[in-house]
């Protein structure tokens, strides 16, 4: 049995305020948010700390981002990784869910930052 998602009150009225083309676009990109992250945390499950969409990113040499592009920030706890480097671990995730991500959808981007960075970057200012 499929459970369905309750969507509050609030959600509900900021969505009735975007243009239709808008509400598919976000249904479609959900769909493929909900699929990706049922398969990471079926591959991950306890190292995974967060999943987030980002909004598009500019690249070099272009005036607007690519709004095709669904940007994903994958957040992972390697606090008991000890056999391998922060940079090696970070790497062979990205690898890794590089490919899960082209499995579902082309243009999903996942960016893949452990949580030891985010806690360096945080003490450093950054």
């Amino acid at each position: 049995m499929v459970k369905k998602e309750k969507i509050s009150e609030e959600e509900k009225n900021m969505l009735d305020k975007l243009p239709k083309e808008a509400q598919e676009k976000l249904k479609q990109i959900k769909g493929k948010l909900d699929k990706f992250q049922k398969e990471l945390v079926k591959k991950f499950d306890k190292y995974i700390s967060g999943i987030a969409l980002m909004p598009p990113q500019k690249t070099e040499g272009e005036e607007k981002p690519d709004t095709n592009k669904i940007n994903v920030l994958i957040l992972v706890d390697d606090s008991d990784s000890q056999k391998m480097s922060k940079t090696e671990l970070r790497d062979k995730l990205q690898g890794i869910m590089t490919n899960m991500a082209k499995d579902i959808d082309k243009n999903l981007v996942p960016q893949v930052i452990i949580l030891s960075e985010l806690w360096q970057s945080c003490y450093d200012g950054k």
